[in-house]
Order: C-alpha cells, then structure tokens, then sequence
C-alpha cells in the first residue's frame, strides 16, 4: 500500500498543472478527487470519489492515475468526449481508462502501462454480468437500447449464452443505441492486432434493415502518444459492408464475422482521418493503418448497435477474439449459471441443472463429481 496522495481534477478548460502531485483547484462543474490506493508491480489502482455538486457535473466519470510525480489526466469536453493528457515514464506510457456511465459512484480506475512484456497468453474470458459495469461497460448506451447476458439463443458458440443487444425505436427518431466496451486496450498500438473476430446471431423479429446488425467498433487516437484534439476516431466495422453484404447476412443463425482478415475486412471511420473520410469511406484495415501508422486505442473495444435505426432490433453476439502480437483473447458471454459447490450437489439428478463455470453442461453425474475434484 503507497501513501495517499489526493488531488482535484482541473475543471474543463482548465490547465494540467506542471507539477502532477500538486493539488489542484476545485472547480464547481468538475469537483472528482483522484485517490491512489495500492500498487501492484506497474499496474495501478485507483479511486474515483465524487466531491460534491453531482447535478453541475458534466455526463461522465473522468480517471487520473498518479505515478510518484507523474499522472495522467483525463477530462471530457462539452461534447462528452475524453480529452487525456498523459505523461511519459521512462519505461512506457501512462494511459487511463475511463467510463461515462458512472456518476456519483465509487468505482476502480486501472491504468495499464503499456511496457514490454505485458502482453497476456492466449486464453478464454467467461464474460459474466457481474463484468457488466466492472471489466465491461455500457459506454454510450442511450435510452431504447439495452444490453444484456442471456441463455441462447440456439447453440451459441461458446457455452450455452451471450450477449444480447436490443434498441426499441420505431422510427429511428430518437437515436437508441447500446454498445459493451473492454477498456483493457488502451494504448495498444492498431499495428499490433493481428486477429479481431466475433460471432452474431440476429433475430427474425428485428424490424430494423437487413443490413444492420451488432458491429464492432474502436476507439483510437490516430496520432499515438499524448493525446491531442482531433486525434480521436471510431473505426467501425458492419457485416453489411464485408463482401457479399447484406446477401450474405442471415437471421435467427449463428454467423462467424472476421473483422481483421489478414487485414482485408473493411472498416469506416467517424471523424475524417488520413486515408478515410467520415462515415461514407468503407477502407480496409490494410489501408487504415499504412495511412496512420502510429495509432493506438484510446478507449473502447467492443460492441455497438442502433442510432438511428428505425424499428426493433434483437441480436446477439459471442466469441469476441482479439488478438495482439499473436496472442489472442477469446470472450465467452454467459449468465449467471448455478455451478457445483461439492459432489452432493451432483447427485440425484442435480447435474441436469448444474455448469461450469464456462457454461458447458455435464455429461452425466460422474462428469460433474470429476469436475468438483479437479475444476475440469
């Protein structure tokens, strides 16, 4: 455990003062303290508690995270958007991860130095409720969309659920939207994906177009390093404009849709940014990275759906797979399942209604004894 040191956010506008450790001055609109609470080798945590004023306090929970003198900032601009300033260490880059969607609340803040060594071995990611405001967050979802982990629908690819998105807006006027980010990348620079793949399923009883469906999208600073104004992007990729679009779509069936394809699926920008113009260049990764070629994730990696979508819309998404210098992650979506606690629970019948912690079933009551003793 270090020794607390507090500071105060600068409201926005304001300066990032030089010395990072100083206290800064409390600003009505924007009155967060920044609390460092342990350190774990390079890794951080933090806490985020409010300091007052919650109803003048802009829409969203900014992060700060100290490092002996050094810090990184976070503030949003009036438009909502995370403007970060970071400090350079010796070692690597201060970056932070940051939610809109927690005001008023404590919440944990984790900073990942991006250093040598600190890419993780290829694994499987059980994505439970319990994640959703934790590891995984709602980020922009707008009344009229929703998100959540249900059993189904039919086979998912992984386990016996996913991750369900729905928007409810007939018309399309009111803007419904639903999106579940991982914040776990930022500052992995886009040269380094080598894998970026997921599994969707769209409903019969979606009235939205064909052509929309559950996408993905990454928040990147095109530029790297500190982040400067107008550095930001969503790059976005849609099944719709993969080849075969919208012919090749299905509903009520599992589709496997790979985002990266040796860097040929193709992806649209939100801002213009060199190479793409907004929203109406459909460019391959191939093309995005050769013309920004020191971009990193800056926020968000994962799922969106709706704005601006006339009708229903219910779908569902698993077997998210990123995969960063030739490791690859793997995201399993499931509800809550009851598991075993001892072998008991196993018999008379109880394995009929009994999972792993991954979601698969058992076999038979000697399959779930097994797993009790040996966690497989």
């Amino acid at each position: 455990m270090v020794n607390p040191t507090v500071v105060t956010m600068p409201g926005p506008g304001g300066d990032i003062p030089a010395d990072c450790a100083a206290t800064g001055t409390d600003h009505a609109v924007w009155p967060w303290t920044f609390q460092v609470l342990s350190v774990y080798g390079r890794r951080q945590v933090a806490q985020v508690r409010s300091g007052g004023a919650i109803g003048t306090t802009p829409s969203g929970s900014p992060g700060a995270v100290l490092h002996d003198k050094l810090c990184v900032w976070a503030r949003h601009s009036p438009s909502g958007m995370a403007m970060v300033a970071m400090c350079r260490l010796i070692r690597g880059l201060c970056t932070v991860r940051s939610s809109r969607r927690l005001i008023g609340t404590t919440v944990a803040v984790v900073a990942a130095l991006s250093i040598a060594g600190g890419v993780a071995a290829s694994s499987t990611v059980v994505v439970r409720p319990g994640d959703v405001g934790t590891s995984w967050l709602t980020a922009d979802t707008r009344t009229g969309g929703s998100v959540s982990l249900v059993t189904g629908p039919a086979t998912p690819p992984l386990g016996i659920g996913s991750l369900q998105m729905t928007t409810t807006d007939a018309s399309g006027s009111s803007n419904a939207k639903a999106q579940l980010f991982n914040y776990s990348y930022i500052g992995t620079p886009l040269a380094s994906f080598d894998a970026i793949s997921y599994s969707a399923y769209r409903s019969s009883s979606s009235t939205n177009s064909a052509a929309q469906t559950i996408g993905l999208n990454l928040e990147v600073d095109i530029n790297g390093g500190a982040y400067v104004t107008g550095d930001f992007t969503t790059l976005a990729f849609e099944p719709v404009y993969q080849p075969g679009g919208v012919g090749a779509m299905l509903t009520n069936t599992w589709q496997t849709w790979d985002a990266y394809h040796v860097g040929d699926a193709v992806w649209w920008s939100s801002k213009t940014i060199p190479g793409v113009c907004a929203f109406t260049c459909f460019v391959s990764w191939s093309s995005i990275l050769a013309a920004n070629p020191n971009a990193t994730i800056l926020g968000g990696v994962g799922f969106n759906v709706g704005s601006g979508w006339a009708g229903l819309f219910t779908g569902n998404a698993d077997a998210l797979k990123v995969g960063i210098a030739g490791n690859t992650t793997t995201y399993n979506f499931e509800p809550n399942l009851p598991t075993p606690a001892n072998k008991s629970d196993c018999k008379d019948g109880g394995w009929q209604n009994l999972y792993r912690a991954d979601g698969s079933a058992f076999k038979n009551q000697g399959d779930c004894i097994q797993y009790v003793n040996t966690g497989k």
